[in-house]
């Protein structure tokens, strides 16, 4: 992974993260998504208050879509 972007260093926040993120992969009870600018990945959890949760990820943490 490179350096991460300013958005990505701030961090993901609501449901979107933010506009430079896009799905790659699903995977039961989360989402798998990758930042276009620096290629950064990460993963969102539904919580149970109808919030998410965002935690930086690995490629190698999900089947990724070509």
């Amino acid at each position: 992974m490179n350096n991460p972007c300013s958005k990505c260093e701030e961090g993901p926040v609501n449901a979107n993260g933010h506009d430079s993120l896009f799905a790659e992969s699903f995977h039961g009870g989360h989402l798998m998504l990758k930042c276009r600018e620096c290629g950064s990945f990460w993963m969102r959890e539904a919580t149970a208050d109808g919030g998410y949760r965002w935690t930086r990820a690995a490629a190698s943490q999900g089947a990724l879509t070509p």
